[in-house]
């Protein structure tokens, strides 16, 4: 920085809002773990909890509920890991899940189809496989995102 005086006139970016602009919604209480969420087109909110429950909010309404519940391996810090809504969700429904396989050391990023507001688990299409192991602790880490050129990003733990 020097020992000139900043000039703040320079600043490009915005100034931070004041925090009274913001609200607190609180989604849930008594949560088991959760990991990711990811906001609809319509406003309502899908999230995860490791052990393989997945939850919607319906800001209408300010309910919770349960829409399905993956069979996922639970060992160490495996489970369900990421969640990202298509950017065209609007228009093809499609939900991206990233979830430790409860069968096989890996895990599994799939794409589902979402229909009246539940997962079609018949709709998986496995996309990727990231082997892992399983035998000692862990690290299980992951999350979905997608980017301005609407490019699925995934991170991943280091097991």
């Amino acid at each position: 920085m020097g020992d000139s005086k900043l000039n703040y006139g320079k600043v490009l970016s915005k100034r931070m809002p004041e925090e009274n602009r913001f609200t607190k919604t609180v989604l849930d209480f008594n949560l088991d773990e959760p990991t990711e969420m990811t906001v609809l087109p319509d406003g309502k909110i899908i999230f995860i909890e490791r052990k393989g429950n997945v939850k919607l909010y319906t800001p209408s309404d300010g309910k919770v509920s349960v829409i399905n519940t993956f069979n996922v391996a639970t060992k160490f810090e495996d489970g369900m890991i990421g969640i990202a809504a298509d950017p065209n969700f609007k228009a093809n429904s499609y939900l991206y899940l990233f979830y430790s396989h409860p069968e096989r050391s890996a895990n599994v990023l799939s794409r589902f189809v979402v229909k009246d507001d539940t997962i079609d688990t018949t709709s998986e299409k496995e996309l990727l496989e990231v082997v892992t192991q399983r035998e000692t602790c862990c690290h299980t880490g992951g999350s979905l995102v997608f980017g301005p050129d609407s490019n699925l990003y995934i991170s991943t733990g280091d097991n």
